[in-house]
């Protein structure tokens, strides 16, 4: 039977010079940037825009009156603001001649997935879709190379089925729950530790795992995080309390402070949305947030609400922390076998006692270096053996060896929970030189980023960055998706308290006098209102009646001329925190690569808490096998 030649209509041209090379390394760089499977999806959108500039041509051929360039000029140009490849301000046939592929291309699904934050990557987005995660607005879309339309952008997400948007889990969770609630998940293959979590969970506590072997901290540390993070450079390099006196505000783009302008606090409801979702937003400001979400590794724990735990004389946060560190660790430390336990930074004992629960049994070791949290824990508990010191590099090793020797039979496991400022590092360096026969485990989660000395990041001799002081703090503040909580009223107190700050600095550097040896809450609390403010300075430092003049008039001065920076204050603390989470990812990730390096292929980041109520959630879990 003869063939039956198919009829379809033409969708690409085949370039006429099959080896220019200026057209191949465009099209290659368009492929890797927009994450397309081969040259005839470029071709495709190049068809597309030839077929659209031929028809804007012929229109303007014809006079600007003509009934048909009016009709089908408008129509065009409606389409083309309607899918967002053309702005309203440039609905004109001249601006047609004048679209790229790139405006096309932008437009994708696959594009917009992985702009949205859906997407750990631009590959990872087209996988979601293919794979029947994405849905735009109530229909599952498994094209990449589906154009999104301006007002069904927002509508995107992940598919109510979809084990990302709430549905069913997926098959190989449903297969390690299974082991977990069997108590079976120590057989699990070594191949799949760090991509799914090797721990026996229950099912209402499962964390995401973020493991060395899937490559996350490979595309953090080497494909761009640290170069996004010294092009915002200016962001975090001057506390913000330095706003006004070194003029922070002029280092942002001119469009993109007026445009923060005009975003409302009662528009605040879900941030950055409220800044990307504008018409009018300037893509240098959408790409930032975008850049901010893509460069981090933070992440939730996969649970549901958390129960209420409570603890005997302990704080209802510090109770969570506890009990979820706990229930996590208690599973583990019997896969390895563990009999002792230290807790360096121990305070009273709460977090080991919490260990001796659900029929555990373990020789408890308590480190702390405050003596009267030494002596109230011994008086509350004579199961724990406290221990006294300060843990540091200079630390006497005697005194190292007493806690970590490897006299006895007992296999420890090191813990320490929100310990500060250098105790994680050292804890990291410590654990590379024990033995892993007899210390097989160390789970730590840190806190007081700005508290660490140089010699603590970069841990890593590959990295070529260091943080300041500022940047350190920022990257221990609490996340940005916090602020979504803030009523108006909060936004405006925060943006004010920022600016009586920086106004009242600015004005005593001004006149020369010096507040570094003032009480520490001297320049705090002095007024509702700007007036207010200044009469409290005037009081706090009893100028007598001659000067004030002098200080009123240097005072005006200031605020007059920072006035119309005033507005933009609080979205700058908006665009500080966005990169709270890419700070933290460096702090975190250079000490993951520092363990790898050192012979702990086992180390994973995973997410214990939920970060609204303990914001420093991620804990590094380092496992080493009895060598």
């Amino acid at each position: 039977m003869p063939r039956v030649k198919q009829v379809t209509s033409k969708v690409y041209d085949v370039p006429r010079r099959p080896f220019e090379k200026e057209r191949l390394d465009q099209e290659l760089k368009l492929i890797g940037e927009f994450g397309l499977r081969n040259k005839k999806e470029v071709w495709r959108v190049k068809y597309t825009l030839a077929h659209i500039r031929k028809v804007a041509r012929e229109l303007l051929t014809l006079e600007e009156r003509d009934p048909k360039r009016l009709f089908e000029g408008n129509a065009l140009l409606r389409r083309l603001v309607r899918n967002g490849v053309l702005s309203e301000d440039k609905m004109k046939l001249d601006y047609v001649l004048g679209l790229r592929v790139e405006d096309f291309l932008e437009r994708r699904l696959q594009t917009q997935v992985f702009k949205l934050g859906l997407a750990k990557s631009i590959h990872h987005a087209r996988v979601l879709i293919r794979q029947k995660h994405i849905r735009v607005r109530r229909q599952i879309v498994n094209v990449p190379s589906f154009l999104v339309r301006l007002d069904s952008q927002k509508h995107i997400d992940f598919g109510l089925n979809s084990p990302f948007g709430g549905g069913r889990p997926g098959r190989v969770k449903r297969r390690n729950l299974k082991k977990g609630d069997s108590g079976d998940a120590g057989s699990e293959d070594e191949e799949t530790r760090g991509v799914v979590g090797p721990y026996p969970f229950s099912a209402d506590f499962h964390p995401f795992v973020i493991g060395l072997h899937g490559g996350g901290i490979k595309f953090l540390m080497e494909d761009g995080l640290v170069d996004f993070l010294l092009s915002r450079w200016s962001l975090f390099s001057a506390p913000n309390s330095d706003f006004f006196r070194r003029r922070l505000y002029e280092q942002i783009p001119k469009e993109v402070v007026d445009f923060a302008k005009k975003v409302k606090f009662e528009e605040m409801r879900k941030i950055p949305e409220c800044y990307t979702e504008r018409v009018d937003c300037p893509p240098e400001l959408s790409r930032f947030f975008n850049d901010c979400s893509c460069f981090t590794i933070l992440e939730e724990p996969c649970t549901i609400q958390p129960k209420k735990y409570v603890i005997k004389g302990v704080k209802p946060k510090k109770a969570y922390e506890i009990s979820r560190f706990v229930e996590f660790l208690q599973p583990l430390c019997a896969e390895h076998g563990i009999s002792r336990i230290v807790d360096v930074g121990c305070g009273i004992g709460h977090l080991l006692r919490a260990f001796n629960t659900n029929g555990f049994n373990f020789k408890l070791v308590g480190v702390e270096c405050n003596k009267e949290f030494v002596e109230t824990g011994r008086q509350i508990s004579d199961d724990i053996e406290f221990v006294n010191v300060f843990l540091s590099e200079e630390t006497a090793e005697e005194d190292v060896n007493r806690i970590f020797g490897e006299e006895g039979q007992e296999r420890t496991a090191i813990v320490s929970l929100h310990g500060c400022g250098d105790l994680q590092p050292f804890l990291l360096k410590l654990f590379t030189r024990l033995s892993g026969t007899k210390h097989p485990l160390l789970a730590t989660v840190a806190c007081c980023y700005h508290k660490m000395t140089p010699e603590s990041f970069p841990m890593n001799s590959e990295l070529k960055i260091s943080l300041p002081s500022c940047a350190l703090r920022l990257a221990c503040e609490q996340r940005l998706r916090r602020l979504e909580e803030y009523t108006p009223e909060d936004h405006e107190k925060q943006g004010f308290a920022l600016i009586v700050k920086g106004i009242v600095e600015c004005f005593y550097e001004r006149i020369g006098a010096d507040v570094s040896s003032k009480p520490r809450g001297f320049c705090r609390n002095l007024g509702e209102n700007l007036s207010e403010v200044f009469d409290s300075i005037l009081k706090r430092n009893e100028v007598p009646e001659g000067e004030i003049g002098e200080w009123h008039r240097v005072f005006n001065e200031i605020v007059d001329e920072h006035r119309d920076s005033l507005d933009f204050v609080q979205h700058y603390v908006i665009m500080q925190l966005a990169l709270q989470g890419p700070l933290e990812s460096l702090i975190l990730s250079d000490r993951l690569r520092y363990l790898q390096k050192n012979g702990c292929c086992r180390s994973q980041l995973i997410p214990l808490f939920d970060s609204d109520l303990s914001p420093r959630n991620m804990a590094i879990i380092a496992e080493k096998s009895d060598l």
